[in-house]
């Protein structure tokens, strides 16, 4: 099926001052359905891929919950806030070991472009807002689709990237330890 829209001088047999449009819906509704395809494809990849993952392999080590637990006093003084980012990281953690698995296949170009999409987004709430827990909320919102804003498997994703940046160190104050493996482009000058 095809929609001719036709502008000009309605001079059609010269063709002269005369442009005709063409849309084949036939076409565009092929390519919705292919790439619809591709998605359902990538979805039961993904699916297929977990069930064979073993749960025990998303467990955290005691070293990395030590490491977590030390990030998290530094940045958060309250008990209060403390316990609610415990919480966050403890009701998502196999969400965001899957964000750091999915990171992890990104390109490097598109990881760096994301540290500091992320980066630049702390920096500027961090000037505007004194409290933490805020910030790792607003940050969320940063990264949850506008039409999935009542999604809750969206919120929990769009949250366990928060909490993987956090954790990975790209936002909030480094630990000691992470301060040492942090390159200094201008330590030497």
């Amino acid at each position: 099926m095809k929609d001719i829209e036709i502008e000009g001088d309605d001079n059609i047999a010269s063709g002269r001052d005369t442009s005709i449009s063409t849309i084949n819906y036939n076409i565009i509704a092929e390519e919705s359905d292919s790439e619809i395809g591709i998605i359902n494809n990538i979805f039961d990849y993904v699916i297929e891929t977990t069930k064979n993952y073993k749960r025990k392999d998303v467990l955290v080590n005691d070293n990395k919950l030590l490491h977590l637990n030390e990030k998290i006093l530094l940045n958060f003084k309250s008990e209060e806030e403390i316990k609610e980012v415990r919480q966050y990281f403890t009701q998502l953690y196999t969400h965001i070991h899957w964000v750091e698995k999915c990171f992890q296949t990104l390109e490097e170009f598109h990881q760096d472009c994301i540290h500091h999409y992320i980066f630049n987004l702390y920096n500027n709430l961090k000037s505007q807002e004194k409290n933490k827990v805020a910030i790792l909320k607003k940050l969320t919102t940063y990264f949850l689709p506008p039409k999935q804003s009542k999604n809750p498997s969206y919120f929990a994703i769009a949250q366990s990237i928060v909490l993987f940046f956090f954790d990975d160190c790209t936002i909030f104050e480094k630990t000691e330890t992470e301060k040492i493996g942090t390159l200094d482009l201008f330590k030497d000058l």
